[in-house]
């Protein structure tokens, strides 16, 4: 509670201070302040130029096209800050408006030491990205300089200058590129075609050893396996075919008799002779009505059954004439065994060559191990000259299509998107800056001023003061006598005098701060040439290029 209301206390002091010193405030405020507005009205005039370009970068094509990417965006953005402050296109924007300070000084401009300009925009220039990705990038330069118009036209200048600059770079690139992808290409085509050759004398000199052909020597060993386990069967089926010819041919004899058979004239007989006992017996037993026991009966019967067992006993067909002549099995079983024979042999000798050539291949496949190794090698060494040669004549295609495209199908596109417009107005001093400055510094020496005269005022307002400050008795106190001159004094210096000062001052202040108003914001034309500058700069360098080109045709020509 003490606090605020010491706190209180001081303001009303400070106020009763002010009122009573108020004076003592405003002059020294109104002198500072005046003084100021007067001395920015002799201030230098500096004049903030700045243009704006585009840089937009296709990074996989860009690498293409100039051979090497950008390793990381921070070395990128201080490649162009460097190429912006302190490169070829500062010293070239300084050259390209060399011509027009020079005319202007002759026609009585003022001059310009282009040494000291070039340093001073090497250390003030400020690059600035107002987009900045990998793809886009939007680049402000800036530049704060004493002269607008020059100031303007090498800002200008310099932007134009290194966009210019990274075209005929990127061109420049471009054409070292195709020229070194031409010659990638010729070398690889080269060694490809001597490696083509090294391949077909070998396919010519080693078919059978190389791998994956249809006459390679494992194939053929197979084949040869198989044919020989083949043979083998057939000559061991030809050796049992010859075997079983010779043991048949064996068995049969070379010549065969032939025989004429007849019935048997006893036979005939015996049973001729056994009709008739039996019609006997007939005649007895039937005719004759003789019993078993007849004794007549008897003996035929006993010689019945001695001529039956005679008849059984007898051959039915007898030999009755006899024919010998050669056998026709054995001359077949013996032309069989013949061509047996002759298969065997040719079995055999066709197991012999197919033997002797398995020998002779397994004697090749003593060479099968270096001869492929080095096939092979000669085919991966093939197949990455072929993928380099893709890839070589990829990156020519694309470099030829760039070449005979435009800017910004090259990777990388610029664009002077906003030049410097025409500097009328000043960024320091500028209104503002000053207003604040001087009202600042006003306040402050009214302060001091204030200050000062309260520090130094002895003055006793009452008798207490008084009293106690001279340590002496106060026995009464008496007013101020006003007489009415005094009084006739104080109201005319309250009444006219302190508000003709007032108005004195603030109509100063007022055209102080209207002149330096009117001259930051509308400066005076003080330039001597009455052509734009960037029509006088751009009209300049065209006539030069003019005249520089035959001379370049010439010496093109020699």
């Amino acid at each position: 509670m003490s606090r605020s209301t010491n706190q209180a206390k001081a303001l009303v002091d400070a106020w009763f201070i002010l009122l009573r010193y108020k004076w003592r405030f405003v002059f020294p405020l109104f002198v500072v302040s005046a003084s100021v507005l007067a001395f920015s009205l002799l201030l230098p005039r500096k004049y903030q130029a700045e243009a704006v370009f585009d840089r937009r970068t296709d990074h996989v094509l860009a690498s293409i096209m100039v051979g090497s990417g950008q390793k990381t965006y921070d070395q990128h953005t201080t490649s162009i800050k460097q190429e912006l402050t302190n490169g070829l296109s500062l010293d070239k924007a300084i050259e390209d408006v060399k011509p027009y300070v020079v005319q202007r000084f002759k026609a009585g401009g003022p001059e310009v030491n282009l040494v000291e300009l070039r340093a001073d925009m090497a250390r003030k220039i400020q690059v600035r990205f107002e987009i900045a990705t990998q793809e886009h990038e939007r680049i402000s330069v800036k530049y704060i300089g004493t002269e607008p118009v020059v100031t303007r036209l090498v800002i200008n200048r310099l932007v134009q200058n290194y966009i210019d600059q990274a075209r005929s770079q990127i061109a420049k690139g471009l054409e070292d590129t195709q020229s070194f992808f031409l010659d990638e290409v010729d070398r690889t085509r080269i060694k490809i075609e001597s490696l083509e050759n090294q391949k077909l004398t070998y396919e010519i000199k080693y078919s059978e050893l190389l791998p994956d052909s249809p006459n390679s020597i494992n194939v053929i060993q197979t084949q040869l396996d198989e044919k020989i386990s083949e043979l083998n069967r057939q000559l061991i089926l030809a050796k049992s075919q010859v075997d079983s010819s010779r043991q048949a041919l064996a068995n049969t004899s070379k010549t065969i008799n032939s025989f004429v058979k007849e019935r048997n004239p006893e036979l005939i007989r015996l049973e001729a002779k056994l009709r008739e006992l039996q019609t006997g017996y007939r005649t007895a037993v039937v005719v004759n009505k003789m019993t078993e026991r007849h004794p007549d009966v008897q003996d035929l019967k006993v010689q019945i059954s001695e001529l039956q067992a005679k008849i059984g006993q007898t051959e039915t067909e007898v030999v009755t004439r006899k024919t010998v002549a050669s056998n026709g099995h054995f001359d077949e079983l013996k032309l069989s065994l013949n061509q047996a024979i002759a298969k065997q042999t040719a079995i055999e000798d066709e197991m012999s060559q197919v033997v002797e050539r398995r020998e002779s291949l397994n004697v090749k496949a003593a060479d099968l191990f270096p001869i492929r190794s080095q096939y092979r090698k000669i085919t991966r060494q093939m197949d990455q000259l072929q993928r380099e040669m893709q890839f070589w004549e990829e990156n020519l295609r694309r470099i030829q299509m760039a070449r005979s495209a435009d800017d910004g199908n090259r990777g990388v596109q610029l664009a002077f998107i906003r030049e410097c417009p025409k500097l009328t107005r000043p960024v320091a001093p500028n209104v503002f800056q000053i207003l604040i400055s001087a009202v600042g510094l006003g306040m402050i020496a009214g302060a001091v001023s204030l200050l000062f005269a309260h520090r130094t005022d002895e003055t006793f307002h009452d008798g207490e003061q008084l009293s106690t400050a001279m340590h002496l008795p106060l026995l009464g106190e008496v007013s101020e006598i006003v007489s009415v001159q005094h009084r006739r004094m104080r109201k005319v210096r309250n009444m006219v005098l302190y508000p003709l000062n007032a108005v004195a001052m603030t109509a100063v202040l007022m055209t102080l701060v209207s002149v330096l108003y009117m001259n930051l914001q509308h400066p005076q034309n003080t330039d001597t040439i009455k052509q734009d500058p960037m029509e006088f700069v751009q009209s300049y360098l065209e006539d030069s290029t003019i005249d520089a080109t035959p001379v370049v045709e010439a010496r093109q020509a020699d």
